[in-house]
């Protein structure tokens, strides 16, 4: 492995990689893999954050195999309490020696989150997401889906009752167009429902109880569960807890 990278000025700073191993897949094949990456970010730290990465990757071996992959990530603040923010994910496989593609993998994620810093009683989020996931012929999930299109709708809000209260809410619908092997594309609609209520015991220590409610419509059919949880803060950013489900 061999990077380079750097400051271009004090917004601006850029990476290079070059990485060369060998791959032994699931069916026994090893492969020689060269795989290079170019990424490049910015940081306006009181309005835009935004980085690029772009992969390419070579498998030499029984067949030549390459691919593709694409990240594109960007925050924007509209003011002190509202932060718009997107992501852009691709990704294709493709076999050199049969000349066909293996795979396909898009992703696009916009999102607003308002979090106001003088009046932090409610938070509040919503994200929008399109995916298009065309698997190898050799992956397949456990429910056999070989292309998936979805589009998903989120919303989260997270509001303190008080000191030691707070109530979260999330909301989300999934609309898909799934493809199992051997039928033509079906559509489906899955909502997912969840409500969480938490209590501080004082500024490490919290317990919480959370319901969730996860139905398909097309089917009739739905899953429901609920969990309590101890939880203890260590530091400024990182929780550990323990639960039953």
């Amino acid at each position: 492995l061999f990077g380079l990278s750097g400051k271009v000025n004090d917004k601006v700073a850029t990476s290079l990689t070059y990485e060369r191993g060998t791959v032994q897949s699931h069916d026994g094949a090893e492969y020689m893999r060269n795989a290079t990456s170019f990424n490049i970010s910015y940081v306006d730290k009181d309005k835009l954050k935004a980085s690029s990465k772009l992969e390419y990757r070579f498998d030499e071996g029984q067949q030549n195999k390459s691919q593709y992959l694409f990240h594109n990530a960007a925050e924007y603040k509209m003011n002190k309490d509202i932060t718009l923010f997107g992501k852009v994910y691709f990704s294709q496989s493709s076999n050199r020696s049969t000349n066909s593609e293996n795979g396909l993998y898009k992703e696009f994620v916009t999102g607003l989150a308002y979090r106001p810093l003088d009046n932090d009683r409610l938070n509040l989020l919503a994200k929008y997401s399109y995916l298009e996931d065309d698997s190898p012929s050799s992956q397949t999930d456990i429910n056999d889906i070989e292309k998936e299109k979805a589009h998903v709708i989120a919303a989260e809000a997270v509001y303190d009752l008080t000191d030691k209260w707070q109530l979260s809410q999330k909301l989300a619908l999934k609309i898909a167009e799934e493809r199992v092997t051997g039928f033509d594309f079906t559509r489906a609609k899955t909502w997912l429902d969840v409500s969480r209520l938490n209590y501080n015991l004082n500024e490490n220590w919290q317990v919480a109880g959370e319901y969730r409610f996860l139905r398909q419509q097309e089917a009739g059919d739905y899953k429901q569960g609920a969990l309590i949880e101890v939880a203890r803060n260590i530091g400024d950013f990182v929780q550990v807890g323990v639960g039953y489900n």
